[in-house]
């Protein structure tokens, strides 16, 4: 029989514990990189407590609602729908087969905007004005902006219009640049831009399909609700996302009331084994507030968070440096080629509040995906500010001095020999960069072995010798060497302050020694021959870590209702409690998942031996250690009476 803690807490009557979609917000793994928890973690004693609380009702406040006409901006004085989309990483997505008017000139001369065209068709993209606007216009294809595939500035003499064509072989995002060319205020001023298409003529194509062909690219591909990529709300209606490519997207619902959940956006993204990959979330509008999760590809394994078949989430983040910026981003090495799936979703799990149209488009935002050596990736990366610059350590002008730690309280035994097997290694003065760094007498070494700890800035001399990434120290404040962990320093040069030191010559006898002194070491010494040959040996190879076997933990933890504390057993179980396992080091998530209809979710994770893991209940406030492998956790949730 297995040891089990039991959890009590009560809650008021009415709290509605929803399931969510797409839960995990921190990514796992070796493979993904790490994000901070956007929480407080709770306090983990497991200690049983009992709580009751009252709801007091409160008298409804009576108010009156003046209703004050807001007058509508004159066209052109105020900078349109679109901004910002100064930059080929910055685009406003619009329709084809439509104009798209009122677009303005107002805070900037230059304006890009995507558009999705479908192959086969010749597309031609015009910008037009008749207020005084001369537009120039420049089309790229999204991805590959290096070379320009058209370019025009006025169609014909006399007209100021521009106009382009291009013919698609298969369906792209292409990016129109539109500049302005003419001198003045461009306040009042506004233009047009439309991308509208033929079909190509096909040489077996009949007039009945030439017919419907025609007829289908003349349908414009609108977006009044969401985004152009909607409904693509599952895996099957996933769109296909390109590497580099710069994508306006929205988190509104595309139906209105029809996303009790929020708008959920499921992409396909290309991958390759053992390439870096990032998918980043940026330029965000009203009340956006995105959360991305990415899953991979696991024939009959069904996620028991989502209900996906064949999918598990494998790495996911809410925002990227909680309480700076609510921008979501992730960066994976996938071990496989193909496609993963990336799911975008509100945080809240529900559609943005209305917004008044000045404001902008509620819930916009925008997507890149690819690797990161990618020039359109790194120039969106570069250009987000919103992530704080981490702090310089100051090295103090006095260096610290260590803190003696408390004696063993058994002598080292006579037959330990650990010192006996070391390299050579660098010499001259170092300083302690971790605070806490300790000095130890032996290398490994064990807790005995302990002799002072050194704060942050503390500089040591470096005596020659390392073993297994321990290095040999003498520190400055004490007259007993020993054993430092090496990346916890950082060599200091020798130079002394005011000057550089100019080194002695090899074999120049150091202070306090006989005044005849040996050669230097691999200095040949000068006889009546030829001198003797000088040959560098190539370095031995350094010795590999050893690999320690992941540990395997598994536990099943069940929520229930039940109407006294005193009760243990399950009276009525809630499904959809979301359950996490944070790992207590760095407070990176290892598990999320949802309660099943019986109440129970059964995590399994791998972990390093000895690796302190907590169970997490947001929704109930609780955190506590994760129980020995194979035992069942009950969390009991006392309902209060109606």
């Amino acid at each position: 029989m297995f040891r089990t803690t039991r959890i009590i807490m009560a809650l008021v009557a009415g709290i509605a514990l929803a399931p969510l979609v797409l839960p995990l917000i921190a990514p796992s793994g070796r493979s993904a990189s790490a994000q901070s928890l956007p929480w407080t973690p709770t306090p983990t004693a497991p200690a049983t407590a009992t709580a009751t609380s009252t709801a007091t009702p409160t008298a409804p406040a009576t108010a009156t609602a003046t209703l004050t006409a807001t007058p509508t901006a004159e066209p052109g004085t105020q900078p349109d729908r679109c901004e910002p989309n100064d930059t080929l990483t910055q685009p406003c997505a619009l329709p084809t087969e439509i104009d798209n008017p009122d677009l303005t000139f107002v805070d900037d001369d230059v304006d890009v905007f995507s558009f999705l065209l479908k192959g086969g068709r010749t597309y031609t993209l015009r910008a037009s004005s008749t207020t005084g606007i001369d537009p120039r216009i420049t089309l790229y294809r999204a991805g590959d902006t290096s070379t320009a595939l058209a370019e025009n500035d006025d169609l014909q003499a006399g007209s100021p219009d521009a106009e382009v064509q291009v013919t698609t072989a298969s369906d792209g995002w292409y990016l129109l640049v539109v500049a302005n060319s003419a001198p003045g205020d461009m306040r009042r001023r506004t233009y047009t831009v439309s991308a509208r298409s033929s079909a190509t003529t096909q040489p077996t194509a009949n007039a009945t399909s030439a017919v419907a062909a025609t007829q289908d690219a003349q349908m414009p591909v609108t977006a009044t609700q969401g985004d152009v990529f909607e409904n693509n709300y599952s895996p099957e209606t996933a769109g296909t996302l390109a590497w580099g490519v710069p994508y306006d997207l929205s988190l509104v619902c595309p139906v209105a009331g029809q996303c009790p959940g929020g708008d959920h956006d499921f992409f396909w993204l290309p991958v390759k084994a053992g390439l870096p990959i990032i998918a980043v979330t940026y330029d965000l509008g009203p009340g956006a507030d995105p959360a991305m999760t990415l899953y991979r590809p696991e024939a009959g394994f069904t996620d028991p968070s989502t209900g996906l078949a064949g999918w598990r989430a494998w790495a996911g983040n809410d925002d990227v440096v909680p309480g700076f910026t609510l921008r979501s981003q992730l960066l994976v090495t996938p071990d496989w080629s193909g496609y993963a799936l990336l799911v975008i979703a509100s945080s809240e799990r529900a559609d943005p509040p209305p917004l008044p149209p000045a404001v902008g488009a509620p819930g916009r935002y925008r997507l890149m995906a690819g690797p990161t050596g990618l020039a359109p990736v790194q120039e969106v990366l570069r250009a987000q500010s919103d992530i704080p610059a981490a702090p310089t350590p100051e090295v103090p002008t006095t260096p610290p001095t260590g803190q003696p730690a408390d004696a063993p309280l058994a002598p080292t035994p006579a037959s330990d020999a650990r010192e006996v097997i070391k390299e050579e290694s660098v010499g001259g003065r170092a300083v302690v960069v971790r605070d806490a760094t300790v000095l130890y007498a032996a290398a490994p070494p064990t807790e005995a072995d302990m002799l002072a700890t050194y704060p942050e800035g503390a500089q040591v001399r470096l005596l020659g010798q390392t073993y297994a990434g321990w290095v040999k120290v003498q520190p400055a404040d004490s007259v007993t060497p020993g054993w430092m962990f090496g990346p916890n320093l950082r060599p200091l040069s020798e130079s002394p302050p005011g000057g550089a030191a100019t080194p002695a010559p090899e074999g120049t006898p150091l202070p306090g020694s006989s005044a005849t002194a040996l050669p230097g070491v691999g200095t040949p010494t000068p006889t009546g021959g030829a001198a003797s040959p000088v040959v560098v040996q190539p370095p031995l190879p350094t010795p590999l870590a050893a690999q320690v076997p992941p540990e395997a933990r598994a536990v099943t933890i069940e929520v229930c209702a039940v109407a006294k504390p005193s009760e243990s057993a399950c009276t009525r179980p809630l499904e959809g409690v979301r359950v996490e396992l944070v790992r207590v080091s760095d407070g990176s998530v290892r598990f999320v998942g949802l309660t099943d209809r019986t109440g129970r979710v059964a995590p399994s994770i791998q972990t390093a031996p000895g690796t302190a893991v907590d169970v997490q209940i947001g929704a109930l406030g609780i955190r506590t250690p994760l129980p020995a492998n194979g035992a069942l956790l009950p969390v009991r949730v006392v309902e209060a009476a109606p």
